[in-house]
């Protein structure tokens, strides 16, 4: 063989392994959005199944199922559960964190009753966060939680990140 042949073959060698990292890499994408929109799906379906109220999923899923990085991973059977670290998290409980662990644990924050349907005839207030950026952003329905409650309505405003100065 040439020695032009060899360089040749060596060049084409070098552009393939490109071409394969690349396509490593789309690999390595597609499958942690997979395993994204598979999580998404299970914690929607433990939100409904917990009473988080219909037009506050949005909240649950956006704001408090990705919160501060919070990443998700599936094991072998596909159920969805949360990460610590390269770990699967653990809760006060000694439970791993999977959707329903998570709803279970949200509903029994302050921050987060807002987020629950309320039973009939019952005083608490629900709803989406009027403070949480997106479609929920509501500065009436703020102002007017602010002037009937503004220790909720400061509750509310830290659950999405905001600081409210009363």
């Amino acid at each position: 063989m040439a020695y032009d042949e060899v360089a040749e073959l060596k060049a084409e060698i070098a552009l393939l392994k490109t071409a394969l990292g690349n396509r490593d890499s789309e690999v390595e994408k597609l499958q942690a959005s997979l395993v994204r929109e598979k999580a998404l799906r299970q914690i929607q379906l433990a939100a409904k199944d917990a009473g988080v109220s219909k037009h506050a999923l949005n909240d649950v899923l956006e704001f408090y199922a990705f919160r501060d990085g919070k990443q998700w991973a599936l094991d072998k059977d596909g159920q969805a559960y949360q990460l610590d670290g390269d770990r699967p998290a653990i809760d006060d409980s000694g439970d791993r964190v999977t959707p329903m662990v998570f709803v279970r644990d949200l509903k029994g924050k302050a921050e987060a009753e807002h987020l629950f349907a309320q039973a009939p005839g019952s005083a608490s207030k629900t709803g989406p966060n009027p403070w949480i950026r997106g479609p929920n952003w509501n500065m009436t329905e703020q102002g007017r939680i602010f002037k009937s409650d503004p220790a909720r309505a400061k509750q509310l405003a830290a659950a999405a990140g905001q600081k409210l100065d009363i």
